[in-house]
């Protein structure tokens, strides 16, 4: 998948407003614990239940992480498809999309992180995060296309007594079946790539740290484009 979709992705994914934790006089272990709870819940989904981001509750939070980030993932990776005049089906694209959305998830779980080099500014903190990723999406194109090949030489006379759009069709969806499974399998061991190193800032005003969605999603939307 090409790099500038899966950062659009990150945009729409990770642009989340519920990035508040509250403390009294916040310390910098304040900011380090409420860094780590966001990109655990960026991360895995992981929700720590000793924070409330921007005073909602778990399941509305929950429910804007995955909203934003699979309606940004869905329409995306169906861009990236430019199926043209292939006549695939909308339920075959949202549930070959959703299940792609799946992999990232369990990729995105795999990712080890640190922080440290924590600096204190006029604003609040600001801490070095070092991403330990994997490699993802990593799909060569001899091997889609030895896929298709095995598949249309086992299926002739199926595939000829088909019109040319049906033909189309029933390849491509067989292929990305195919490559979705090869995927996944991938993730059992994965191939690990290089730390991604950035800043994150974590705000303070009236008591209560803020992520800086700005530096936090450049650091994401860092980390992502060294998984592909």
């Amino acid at each position: 998948m090409k790099k500038r979709i899966l950062a659009l992705v990150l945009a729409l994914a990770f642009a989340l407003s519920m990035t508040a934790c509250g403390s009294s006089a916040p310390t910098q272990q304040d900011a380090e614990d409420c860094l780590k709870a966001i990109l655990d819940l960026m991360l895995t989904g992981d929700y720590d239940e000793n924070y409330e981001f921007s005073d909602m509750t778990r399941d509305e939070a929950m429910a804007m992480r995955n909203d934003k980030f699979e309606e940004g993932f869905v329409d995306a990776f169906l861009e990236s498809l430019d199926l043209g005049d292939i006549a695939v089906s909308d339920e075959y694209k949202n549930d070959l999309a959703k299940k792609l959305l799946d992999y990232t998830n369990q990729g995105l779980s795999k990712v080890t992180y640190t922080i440290d080099g924590w600096e204190q500014t006029d604003e609040g903190f600001t801490g070095t995060v070092t991403f330990n990723p994997i490699k993802l999406y990593q799909v060569d194109e001899a091997d889609v296309e030895s896929m298709a090949m095995e598949y249309a030489q086992a299926n002739m006379a199926k595939l000829q007594a088909m019109s040319e759009a049906e033909m189309q069709a029933d390849l491509l969806t067989h292929v990305m079946d195919q490559m979705v499974d090869y995927l996944v399998k991938g993730l059992d061991s994965p191939e690990a790539a290089d730390p991604v190193t950035t800043t994150i800032k974590v705000l303070v005003e009236d008591n209560t740290v803020q992520v800086d969605p700005d530096s936090l999603d450049t650091a994401l939307t860092d980390m992502m484009n060294g998984m592909i």
